[in-house]
């Protein structure tokens, strides 16, 4: 299900990099589709201190913190590869969506670049 929700948004990404016009939707959609792509190689899991995890909702409770910082706590620890593209994604889409929705086509681009290579690590095996 995160597999097909990730692959979703990609499209849309995809369709709004096309448009042309709508550079911050590119990576408001890439942020999601990697939230769903990240979710979908990591969960369900056993955490840091040896709990059985099954999705972020479980996770962001057990440690008292929102979902988005729980999520960011767990790629470092488990997926830190993608550490600085997740980061990159979050911080231009909460730019994007809250402060300033004028992107340019450089940013757009190169938010869907590291969409691609977090969904390259998270469904390496799956294909």
């Amino acid at each position: 299900m995160k597999l097909d929700h990730a692959r979703h948004n990609r499209d849309a990404c995809d369709s709004f990099i096309q448009l042309g016009n709508y550079n911050d939707w590119v990576i408001t959609t890439a942020f999601y589709s990697a939230i769903h792509f990240i979710d979908h190689k990591l969960f369900p899991l056993i955490d840091y201190r040896g709990r059985s995890v099954s999705d972020i909702g479980q996770f962001s409770k057990m440690e008292g913190v929102s979902k988005h910082e729980a999520r960011i706590l767990i790629i470092s620890l488990r997926l830190p590869s993608q550490n600085t593209n997740f980061g990159f994604l979050y911080n231009q889409c909460l730019t994007a969506r809250y402060i300033n929705y004028h992107v340019s086509l450089e940013t757009a681009e190169k938010a869907r670049e590291k969409l691609r290579l977090i969904e390259e690590e998270c469904t390496n095996a799956d294909d």
